[in-house]
């Protein structure tokens, strides 16, 4: 086999896809984000408590500098912000519903994550009907 240095080990391009979505709150922030058109800092900050607005703060400026979100300010005093999912971000979102596809049928549900124990928060308009026997609704 002869090996073509111009195209990347498959390892190396999943280590790059993961540090875009590393972080404990990035996918959360992404699901909320796929949810709703726009969403302020505190529509964001009371739907993902208990993340601090430090941590919350430093997780959208890495999100909009890896281009997964939108941050749009209408200019305004006070001041008016919104986030929104970019169409990078929205391409995402596939694969992290078949990354949680994965987790539920390999039993990775049962693990709670800071206080949340059920992958079907995240999706909850994916999902309906029988869990149990994993099926997702397209």
């Amino acid at each position: 086999m002869i090996k073509d240095d111009n195209v990347p080990r498959i390892d190396s391009v999943i280590d790059i896809a993961l540090s875009v979505i590393r972080g404990k709150w990035k996918t959360l922030i992404l699901c909320k984000l796929a949810d709703h058109d726009n969403m302020r800092f505190s529509q964001l900050l009371s739907e993902l408590e208990p993340i601090s607005a430090r941590i919350l703060s430093k997780q959208l400026g890495e999100m909009e500098q890896d281009k997964l979100i939108k941050k749009i300010d209408f200019k305004e005093i006070p001041a008016h912000i919104e986030y929104s999912i970019s169409s990078q971000g929205k391409n995402l979102v596939p694969a992290l519903r078949e990354l949680a596809d994965w987790a539920m049928m390999n039993k990775f549900d049962q693990i709670s994550y800071e206080g949340v124990s059920d992958i079907r928060v995240f999706w909850s308009d994916e999902y309906k009907g029988s869990y149990e026997g994993h099926d997702r609704i397209s």
